[in-house]
This record gives structure tokens, C-alpha cells and sequence, in this order.
């Protein structure tokens, strides 16, 4: 037997008494340790979720693959930040917002003032005639209505003047859009106007889409006659005045978008016998509605708010005064209106009543119109139009606390022959 043999064998041996079955003295102290630790999650395991050369890529390697994906995780995360932040913070459509501008119109063409009466820059030029402006709740454009040829339209245009597009233009045989503000809805994709109907004498409201797309006829198929539309703060009704045979009068109603859902706010019929029903006004919770109720040729308006899903009315302020042009405060705490300071004269000052208490402030010195009022976004101030010649007006920005100044906006020479029969501007919202 060769040395080569003998080794041969002796290993053989070795190997032999190595394969003997044994149980290692540790190994009740293993089971006990398996037993309380928790299975590793399936996703620790590399080989599960990186190709297999990086999972079994040495630690030093594994060390610097940790790191890269770390950096590449922050990269990407400031990336969308740099995304996210570069977009427009937009308000809420109702409740309190920031300042932003003020939009008015002169008679003529439509102009900006910062909100302390700075800044005043005129958006519109031309022949036609620019009026009744209003910002999109989201603060982002700008409607109006021109008038030309006889013919006045629905613009739009961005808050610095720029790409003005026509979206509703009536044909001549129709005449043109009243002289009512667009409303918009609370999204900002839709607007709702007063215009004459088609082929009999009587009004009807169009819903024109913002992005120049189309329109749609408002006018529920039991009624005749539909008039100042209101969006609801949810988009999905309009409040408006309708009647159904135009001796009768109209009444308030509310309805859905397609007209379905008619419900009737009032009792009152709104005619020239009676007093008329004007300037319906949601709640910003939508749950109540303000109008004003009376003649202002006979100066006896009197305040009123209404239920939105019911008959349900309450007198705000009824005296022998004449109080008109109803105006939630952001909040839908308060409504502030215009009365006039005796029985039977046509000088007025703002008032603010709280719904809770039923207290009423005076809040301005008397000499504004009988005309819109329009709250700042942060509720801290009330827009009135105070006109101390025959030829030239001035829009008052009110402090409700009292202890500033108004400031005047001017506005240039406000000619009612031209501005239609109502001066009107608006607050633009901006996200607080």
C-alpha cells in the first residue's frame, strides 16, 4: 500500500466520524432565541427588491448603493417641492381670505387699485364701453361686459388685462347681456347672465363655461321668466327669480344646474304693486339667502333672510327707513346694507347688523349711494360709493372697526347714463 492509499483512507474516516449525527450542546438556546425574535420583513431581504449582482454585492459596495439612493430620494423630494411650490396658492371660494386687488369700472373702462387706493393701473381701452367687473373667486381673472354696436358681451381676461376673450355675445335681434355682473361659479369654469329670451319677451339666464367652450339655457320648464342668478357655495344650485305668467309676479326660487329641483323661497311676489324682490345673497355656509324687499322709487326696502331648502323668512331690518343692498361678511356673522338716514331722503350710510345679537353699527359717515356693497376678503373693511360732486364718485373703503380712515378710490367720472344703472366692483381673493 502506497502513502497515497493510507492518506486516502484515513480521510475517508475523517470525514465519516465529521457526518456522525450530533446535537450541539446550544441548541436548546437557539430555539429560545428563534422564538422570541419576529421574522424579518420580506422586503429586508435585498435579493427581493435589487437585481441579484447588487444583492450580492460585497458590503462596501451595499454601503455606497445605501447612500446614492438616499441622495437620489432628497433630490427627488426637493424637485417636487420646487414643482409644488411654483404653483399659485388659490383661497377657498367663500369663508375669509387675504386682500388682493380691487377691480371698479369708471363708466368706461375697467381699472386696478391696490387695496390702499395705490396703484390704479386701467385694464380695457378702446371704443366700446367696460363695465360691471368681477373677479373669479379664486382671484385668478377678471369678467366684464362691453358694449358696442349695441351689442354688449361677456369678456374675460386675465387680472393684468392681458388675452381678453369674448365668451357670450347675444345677436343684434336679441339686444344685449343686461346690465347685471356676471356670477361666477365657485370652481371658476362657469358664469351665469341675465339676457333676453328668445322668441317671446321674457328673460332667461345663460351658463357660459369660462374656457370659451359653450353655453347653456337656464329657465326650469314650469317657469317663464328667470332673473338674477346666485350661485349656491356648492356649485350645484342657482338661486335666481322666476315667474310663471308675468302678471303675477315673480318669486324666489332655487334650482339645479338642469333646472330640476325647483323650490320656492317666497311668499312675496315681486312686482311694481307690491315691492320688488332684488339681490339674492347666499350665506357663505349656504344655508341662508338675504334680499332686499321694497321700491327705492318709494324708499321703503326692508332686509330679509331666507331659508334655502324651505319657506322660512326673517325681517333684518324693517323700519320705516329704507335699508337695501344686502352683504354677508366672510364669515356669515354679519350683513351689512345701505339705509338711509331719515324716513324719505335719499342720503345714506352702511350699517352692519350682527345676526346673533341683532345689533347694528353705523359704520360710515352718511353720503354713499344707494348702491353695491362689496366686503374686503379679510372682513376688515366694506367697499360703499360716495359721490361728493354731481360729476365725479369715489368708492369708499370702509373700516368696520372705525378707527382708520376710508379710503378713497377714485373712479373717475361716474356718468349713470353710461355705467348703466349701478356702479359695481370687486375684491380679489387671494389664499391668506
Amino acid at each position: 500500500m502506497s502513502a497515497h492509499d493510507e492518506f486516502d483512507l484515513r480521510l475517508t474516516d475523517l470525514f465519516d466520524e465529521l457526518a456522525a449525527a450530533r446535537t450541539p450542546d446550544y441548541l436548546d438556546e437557539v430555539r429560545a432565541t428563534a422564538r422570541r425574535s419576529r421574522q424579518r420583513p420580506r422586503w429586508s431581504f435585498p435579493a427581493r427588491w435589487l437585481p441579484v449582482d447588487v444583492a450580492i454585492a460585497p458590503p462596501m459596495a451595499l454601503g455606497r448603493l445605501a447612500w446614492l439612493l438616499i441622495v437620489i430620494g432628497i433630490l427627488g423630494a426637493l424637485a417636487v417641492a420646487a414643482v409644488v411650490g411654483s404653483r399659485p396658492r388659490l383661497p377657498a371660494p367663500f369663508g375669509p381670505a387675504a386682500n388682493g386687488l380691487v377691480v371698479v369700472d369708471d363708466g368706461s373702462h375697467i381699472a386696478v387699485v391696490e387695496p390702499d387706493g395705490s396703484a390704479r393701473r386701467v385694464l380695457t381701452s378702446g371704443t366700446g364701453i367696460d363695465t360691471h367687473p368681477s373677479f373669479s373667486l379664486d382671484g385668478r381673472r377678471i369678467a366684464f361686459l362691453r358694449r358696442s354696436g349695441g351689442i354688449r358681451s361677456l369678456v374675460v381676461t386675465a387680472t393684468d388685462g392681458q388675452n381678453p376673450q369674448i365668451l357670450a355675445s347675444p345677436a343684434a335681434r336679441e339686444g344685449a347681456i343686461h346690465q347685471e355682473a356676471a356670477a361666477w361659479s365657485p370652481d371658476g369654469t362657469r358664469l351665469a347672465v341675465l339676457v333676453p329670451g328668445d322668441p317671446e319677451p321674457h328673460d332667461e339666464i345663460w351658463i357660459v363655461r369660462a374656457d370659451g367652450t359653450g353655453r347653456s339655457t337656464f329657465l326650469p320648464p314650469s317657469l317663464l321668466t328667470a332673473a338674477g342668478p346666485a350661485w349656491a357655495p356648492d356649485g350645484k344650485r342657482i338661486a335666481f327669480l322666476g315667474g310663471r305668467a308675468r302678471e303675477a309676479g315673480d318669486h324666489l326660487y332655487v334650482a339645479g344646474l338642469d333646472g330640476t329641483g325647483l323650490l320656492q323661497l317666497s311668499n312675496r311676489a315681486s312686482s311694481g304693486a307690491t315691492g320688488y324682490l332684488q339681490l339674492p345673497r347666499w350665506s357663505p355656509d349656504g344655508t341662508r339667502i338675504a334680499v332686499h324687499y321694497g321700491d327705492s322709487d318709494r324708499l321703503d326696502r326692508d332686509i330679509l333672510v331666507l331659508a334655502t331648502d324651505h319657506l322660512d323668512e326673517q325681517v333684518i331690518a324693517g323700519t320705516p327707513l329704507d335699508e337695501a343692498e344686502p352683504a354677508w361678511s366672510p364669515d356669515g356673522k354679519e350683513l351689512a346694507y345701505v339705509r338711509s338716514t331719515a324716513v324719505g331722503t335719499r342720503r345714506f350710510e352702511v350699517a352692519i347688523v350682527d345676526l346673533a345679537t341683532r345689533e347694528t353699527t353705523i359704520l360710515s359717515p352718511a353720503g354713499v349711494l344707494s348702491d353695491t356693497l362689496a366686503w374686503s376678503p379679510d372682513g376688515t373693511r366694506i367697499g360703499a360709493l360716495h359721490c361728493p360732486t354731481d360729476t365725479g364718485c369715489e368708492l369708499w373703503l370702509l373700516d368696520i372697526s372705525g378707527t382708520r380712515e376710508p379710503v378713497a378710490v377714485q373712479v373717475g367720472t361716474k356718468d349713470y347714463s353710461q355705467s348703466d344703472d349701478r356702479a359695481y366692483w370687486s375684491w380679489q381673493r387671494l389664499a391668506p
